[in-house]
């Protein structure tokens, strides 16, 4: 069960994977609002059945311990296909690890955390807060400039809890999940359902290469 708004910590502007769910399509109804401090609050707007819904999405960012010059080959979601790649469960903790694949004819680069929103029925926004990092193994992840050959990919894992907490009674469930790539502000739209108590809170990890050791903490293929 399975589903991210917007962000990235990159110095540019906007940012591994469910059986059956791998479909994917570029969506451009949402625009992200990009965080320039550590820790801020955004909107991510979603139109559905030609009405806009305005969903609250907070993000809170670690702050980085290094720079990185943005390049300019960076990963742009009309260079991407977008899929889930394995899903993994225990003590109410639900890792959902994203691949997002080159399909360019060129090179790409990744540098930073991707931003995310659950979708309900008919594409409508769900509430999400998404939070980078975490002191998981699978989230606590260091950022870094990750190359992304023609016909490769490169992953991000998300994290969320399933149990209700607070005055909670049941928890959101998406029908899919609005991927923005670190650096962007157009998205991907992977059908993936995820079912995140605590107000639609999702932990996202930085993107990481095939080739990074952060791939040893990636769900297991569904």
């Amino acid at each position: 069960m399975l589903t991210l708004a917007s962000c990235s910590t990159t110095p540019k502007g906007a940012t591994k994977p469910s059986s059956g769910n791998s479909t994917t399509t570029s969506s451009s109804s949402a625009t992200t609002t990009t965080p320039s401090a550590p820790s801020t609050t955004g909107q991510t707007t979603g139109t559905t059945s030609g009405s806009t819904t305005t969903t609250t999405t907070t993000t809170t960012a670690p702050t980085p311990s290094t720079t990185s010059t943005l390049p300019s080959n960076y990963c742009q979601v009309s260079d991407l296909h977008a899929s889930v790649e394995g899903t993994e469960g225990a003590a109410g903790t639900i890792e959902v690890t994203f691949r997002l694949t080159n399909l360019s004819p060129s090179t790409c680069v990744f540098w930073g955390y991707p931003g995310a929103l659950m979708l309900g029925k008919g594409g409508a926004p769900l509430t999400t807060d998404v939070i980078r990092g975490g002191s998981l193994s699978f989230l606590d992840i260091p950022v870094t400039t990750v190359s992304v050959a023609v016909g490769s990919s490169a992953y991000f894992n998300v994290g969320y809890s399933d149990v209700v907490t607070g005055g909670e009674t049941s928890c959101p469930t998406s029908q899919s999940l609005e991927i923005t790539p670190p650096n962007d502000t157009q998205q991907l739209v992977v059908q993936v359902a995820i079912d995140a108590c605590d107000g639609g809170r999702l932990s996202v990890s930085p993107v990481f290469g095939s080739s990074s050791p952060a791939t040893s903490t990636t769900a297991p293929p569904d």
